[in-house]
């Protein structure tokens, strides 16, 4: 998925102590008369579900939310059938149970009238339907579990036909989805182990079975890692020498042409006339103004094609800066303000749909992240809660999106043009029954990395060739991979040797300097006494032009910025009242709650052990007490002693493996317990577990320092003819949601 991903940047960790309010005012002006339309699809807080194993994060989402398209990976399923036939009864009896989590998605898809696009991929293929049936053998050396037999090509297409097939006509037909669409491809341009041309009639194949089933149903493709990734072949690193000789024996695998997959698509599709009814492709960036190319590139692929009404999807996306991962950031502020200014970034470029990751892992980091932090709440993973339910600030971004852009009943609400004196901080604005609502984004990178453009700055700026940075990154980049300590310290001495130029030696020895001395956290008024004596006694004059701009890139991403908005064409007067919500580094925000209470400082930025660390510590303490007071209810109305449950209470504290029932289960046997009875007593107490601990998770999210709604804040408002001013102040990385509305 996201495992070979990585942006050639340099990590710059700064951790910011005070803020400043930036002497600058963004001046915006909202016009209500101004419409620009309905509001699209786009802005609703659309996501991708692949796990789907926490039926409580899933029902508090569709609670609070309102998306537009719900992607849905059939996670697993198809590899453990046996044959077509046990494929259709697990599929129909077993994974689509009532009682069950994908049941509940399709529900929730229903309910909120949002487009179900359902796949399998990846891990697509059975023993029973693959070309190399048998082969266990892994596929990748770093990812063991992905085997040679799931990854490769149907050996017979008609029959992946039919599956596709079955899975679509059960949803339209029997559950009731008639805004139904299937996805084909997830990342096949690594992890498709054919050729392009197998892959492009692997979607024929589904797409043609789609459209037998319903013409209404939308069909699209493939989901590369990036809109311009090519399809890799026998030298992509990190395969094993199986892949690596198949290939070879199959011509390689990579388009001979060096096309984009996309673009091949796109081309494949048009010349031999095959339903496309979206394109997709995946996105992880921390510079989101690059979604807005994107987004018209593509469109011009299609274009050149002549493959109109086609609708752009971006189907898998988060804010991520590459690898390390867990990074912490994901869990902050700068990934909410992130997740609104990359949606708007979309909306420029022509984006129709989107899809962020809900409850995406990578088990074995994550796992170990828990285990080196003592098992905190905040380990900086993607989905949009924490292993227990708490929600992270990227959570009520969508929410506050939610707030702005969900219909009035069957109105759907109007757009509005924003026009600013600045691009500082985006915006977007929607008219509704009770109201304008503006939502406000001030994305200022600081704690992932600083954009591609710093490194511009340090390097292209002092004259280094396109051949010297190339070389610099790489050299980097094989220090993140062999896992180097000090990376760009060894590559600045290499650098120095193999250049040998006054000017850019100094630049590289800035640059190393710059790394060495933010690695220490240090606050942002030192980084900038740095930076002002760089200013002052660097040798040559470039490198102090260089020192001097990057304080200023510095200060734009850590100082506060005034807002002066302007209302015209309002319908109410002569007064109004504001509601304003706010997540930042003191609002809407569970992970610097923990940090800010936790007994002793470290270096992580949401803390260990804080309030929120505690209170789940707490609630999983007292929901184990709970249910096992009902479990020895339970037995004594079934007619056990007293001396049972001590002999309960005994096995039950000094199990080896507190998750291993039948071992625990074949302990009470001995002692004269009946097993159906231990059975049932366990199951009742899992289920009374879960809830008892639901609620308590509830409650905490409802704090007025996590939830939206405790950051609410109102004020009256003038109105003179039909016209209101207000003028608020943003934090870095913080978003608002204002809502101006009759008093």
């Amino acid at each position: 998925m996201k495992i070979f991903l990585s942006l050639l940047t340099i990590l710059i960790v700064l951790t910011v102590k005070p803020f400043y309010t930036f002497s600058e005012t963004i001046e915006m002006k909202v016009d209500a008369a101004k419409g620009l339309g309905p509001v699209p699809d786009l802005f609703s807080s659309s996501i991708w579900i692949v796990k789907a194993n926490n039926r409580h994060n899933i029902e508090r989402f569709f609670k609070d939310n309102h998306p537009k398209a719900i992607q849905f990976t059939f996670d697993l399923f198809l590899p453990k059938t046996k044959s077509l036939e046990d494929y259709k009864q697990k599929f129909k009896n077993e994974f689509f149970h009532p009682s069950g989590i994908p049941y509940l998605v399709v529900q929730k898809a229903k309910e909120a009238d949002a487009e179900l696009i359902v796949g399998f991929d990846p891990f697509t293929i059975p023993a029973w339907l693959s070309l190399r049936q048998g082969d266990k053998r892994p596929a990748f050396t770093h990812e063991s579990w992905w085997t040679i037999e799931q990854l490769s090509p149907p050996r017979d297409f008609k029959l992946w036909g039919e599956v596709v097939g079955f899975a679509l006509s059960f949803l339209r037909n029997e559950l009731g989805v008639k805004k139904l669409g299937f996805f084909v491809g997830h990342e096949p341009n690594w992890l498709w182990m054919g050729t392009e041309e197998s892959l492009f009639q692997y979607y024929e194949a589904a797409a043609r079975s789609a459209k037998n089933v319903s013409s209404e149903i939308k069909v699209g493709g493939l989901g590369p890692w990036s809109l311009t990734a090519k399809k890799e072949g026998a030298d992509f690193e990190g395969i094993t020498p199986a892949i690596g000789d198949l290939a070879k024996k199959e011509g390689g695998w990579k388009n001979p042409k060096g096309e984009p997959l996309l673009k091949s698509f796109i081309e494949y599709v048009a010349k031999n006339n095959v339903p496309l009814d979206f394109i997709n492709w995946h996105s992880f960036t921390h510079n989101s103004r690059q979604l807005v190319s994107d987004g018209k590139t593509v469109s011009q692929w299609l274009k050149e094609k002549n493959l109109d009404n086609v609708r752009i999807y971006i189907s898998d996306w988060a804010y991520w800066a590459g690898w390390p991962y867990p990074d912490d950031y994901l869990d902050t502020e700068e990934t909410a303000s992130e997740a609104i200014t990359a949606l708007f970034h979309m909306w420029e470029g022509g984006v129709d749909w989107h899809g962020h990751d809900f409850d995406i892992q990578v088990d074995a980091h994550e796992n170990s992240r828990r285990k080196e932090r003592r098992n905190a709440e905040f380990i900086g993973d993607w989905p949009l809660f924490t292993k227990h339910g708490i929600i992270k600030p990227v959570y009520n971004s969508f929410k506050a999106l939610t707030m702005a852009t969900k219909p009035d009943g069957e109105k759907i609400p109007e757009l509005l043009r924003v026009e600013s004196s600045a691009d500082d901080i985006i915006a977007i604005s929607t008219m509704k029954d009770d109201g304008i609502y503006v939502l406000l984004s001030n994305f200022a990178p600081r704690q992932a990395r600083l954009r591609s453009t710093v490194t511009k700055l340090l390097l292209e700026k002092s004259g280094f060739s396109p051949e010297e940075i190339n070389w610099l990154k790489e050299c980097i980049q094989e220090g993140k991979k062999s896992k180097r300590k000090d990376t760009l310290l060894a590559c600045k001495d290499q650098f120095i040797a193999r250049v040998k130029d006054g000017q850019k030696t100094e630049v590289v020895e800035f640059l190393a300097n710059i790394y060495s001395h933010l690695q220490k956290k240090p606050s942002m008024e030192g980084v900038l006494t740095y930076l002002g004596e760089v200013s002052s006694n660097a040798k040559y004059p470039q490198t102090k032009i260089i020192a001097s701009e990057l304080s200023d890139t510095l200060k734009r991403t850590s100082f506060n910025k005034s807002l002066k908005i302007d209302f015209a064409n309002l319908s109410f007067s002569p007064s109004a009242q504001a509601t304003v919500y706010t997540i930042d580094s003191n609002n809407s925000n569970a992970c610097k709650l923990n940090k800010k209470t936790e007994p002793s400082s470290t270096d992580t930025l949401c803390g260990i052990g804080g309030m929120v660390d505690k209170a789940v510590w707490q609630a999983n303490a007292d929901a184990n007490t709970y249910a096992q007071k009902n479990l020895e209810d339970f037995l004594l109305s079934k007619g056990y002693s007293t001396k049972h449950l001590e002999i309960l209470r005994e096995k039950i504290r000094t199990a080896k493996n507190k998750g291993n029932l039948k071992e625990l289960f074949d302990q009470l046997t001995k002692k004269g317990f009946q097993k159906k009875d231990i059975a049932l007593g366990f199951r009742k107490l899992k289920a009374i577990r879960q809830n008892y601990l639901r609620e308590q998770i509830d409650k905490i999210n409802e704090w007025k320092e996590i939830s939206l709604e405790g950051s609410k804040e109102t004020a009256a408002v003038n109105v003179t003819k039909d016209t209101a001013t207000l003028n608020i102040s943003m934090e870095p990385n913080s978003v608002r949601l204002i809502i101006l509305g009759k008093k």
